[in-house]
C-alpha cells in the first residue's frame, strides 16, 4: 500500500479551498499554480540533499528515488508528488512535505486524509 502527499503552490491551496477541494482537483492542470523555476531548481536540490537520487526525466517531469527510505517523488512543473511505501517512509515523507510548507510559499496536501498545512 502506497501513501501519498503533495506539496504545491500556496495559490493552488487557496484556489482548491475556494473550489470546495473536488476530488479531481489535482487531474486539472489549469488548476495547479506552475512552481517557479527558482522554486523547481530548489526542490529539485532539496530532494537531493534529503536523499532522493534522480532517476529519470520525462519532458518537464524529474522521478527521483530514495530506495533506502522506499519512498519516490514525481516533480513536476505543477506540483511534487511524494510517495512512500512503508511506515518509516510515510513519517519521513510527511516530515519533509510540513517543513518545506512551514516555509510560506509552499502547501501540503494530504489526499488520504483530506487535509491542507
Amino acid at each position: 500500500m502506497s501513501y501519498h502527499v503533495y506539496v504545491v503552490r500556496n495559490e493552488t491551496r487557496d484556489r482548491a479551498i475556494e473550489q470546495g477541494s473536488p476530488a479531481d482537483f489535482f487531474e486539472r492542470e489549469k488548476d495547479l499554480e506552475p512552481f517557479t523555476k527558482a522554486q523547481l531548481k530548489e526542490l529539485s536540490s532539496r530532494l537531493e540533499m534529503v536523499g532522493f537520487k534522480k532517476a529519470r526525466a520525462k519532458g518537464d517531469e524529474l522521478r527521483f528515488e530514495n530506495r533506502d527510505l522506499g519512498a519516490s517523488a514525481l516533480l513536476s512543473k505543477r506540483a511534487l508528488y511524494l510517495t512512500a511505501s512503508g511506515e518509516e517512509a510515510v513519517f519521513e515523507i510527511q516530515m519533509i512535505a510540513s517543513e518545506w510548507a512551514g516555509e510560506g510559499q509552499l502547501a501540503k496536501f494530504d489526499p488520504q486524509a483530506g487535509e491542507w498545512e
